[in-house]
């Protein structure tokens, strides 16, 4: 069984939720269940025109929602609680066995912290939510999986949280899980954005905009200390964009934008 958060009500989640389900087989909307309002999703239905029948096509855990249906595409402290209440039903099924996974809708940071839930997203959330010291936000696509050493911080967070130790931390959480996933010795390369960051990372030196912006257009050079964390095989070398077909948000060491973005290179 999935489990489908509307994330923020007042945002994109309940027509995107209708019509990603109306477009799934009555055999895999049997095995779907909806953590939202109700009252939004009839709302959303009016407007988008799914066919869904939502009272009996697809399972939806009802949570109520004050005012509901919110104004659309306005930040709303109701709709940040609402955020988190759907989250925080859905992982409670999880943890019950009652639903296998979940995903999850987008989620308006402003509204979810007006709302006084102080999280960087539903990565923050999730760890909360199942008592977990730390968690990692993961890219899967078939040829590749990117796991993040940190996420929506600033680049200045991003480069002092960017140690060795956490580093290595993290090669060795995305190397274990994918181990689980049954990759048995799996191929782990560490990924920069630009020459001045990695600099900064393991020499302290501040990065200004005005640097970063003219290391920008030099090619990066891959760093050496991950070959010394040894039995984890990892790579160095710069990964050539035509191993990644999923690569939109991904930003990797020696690879230009213009070598990999979508409109550029198929």
């Amino acid at each position: 069984m999935i489990g489908i958060t509307m994330g923020d009500p007042a945002g994109v989640g309940p027509e995107i939720i209708l019509k990603a389900v109306a477009a799934m087989s009555p055999e895999e909307r049997a095995q779907t269940r909806i953590f939202g309002c109700l009252t939004t999703l009839r709302a959303a239905e009016e407007a988008v025109h799914s066919g869904l029948d939502l009272d009996s096509d697809v399972a939806v855990t009802d949570i109520p929602v004050e005012g509901a249906p919110l104004p659309w595409g306005q930040a709303d402290a109701r709709g940040g609680d609402a955020a988190f209440r759907f989250m925080q039903a859905a992982v409670a099924a999880a943890l019950t066995d009652e639903i296998g996974c979940i995903v999850t809708a987008p989620l308006n940071k402003a509204a979810l912290n007006a709302a006084g839930h102080h999280y960087d997203g539903h990565t923050g959330m999730l760890a909360h939510l199942t008592d977990t010291p730390k968690a990692w936000m993961i890219l899967a696509s078939e040829r590749l999986k990117v796991v993040h050493n940190s996420t929506h911080v600033s680049l200045r967070d991003a480069i002092d949280r960017a140690t060795p130790e956490a580093l290595l931390e993290t090669i060795r959480v995305g190397n274990a899980h994918l181990k689980r996933l049954g990759y048995d010795a799996p191929r782990i390369a560490v990924a920069g954005s630009t020459r001045i960051v990695a600099k900064a990372d393991f020499s302290g030196q501040r990065t200004t905009p005005r640097s970063f912006r003219r290391s920008r257009r030099r090619r990066p050079r891959a760093s050496t200390w991950p070959a010394r964390c040894p039995p984890i095989r990892c790579s160095t070398a710069p990964i050539r964009a035509s191993s990644i077909w999923s690569s939109r948000s991904i930003m990797t060491r020696g690879i230009s934008r213009s070598s990999w973005w979508p409109s550029t290179r198929r």
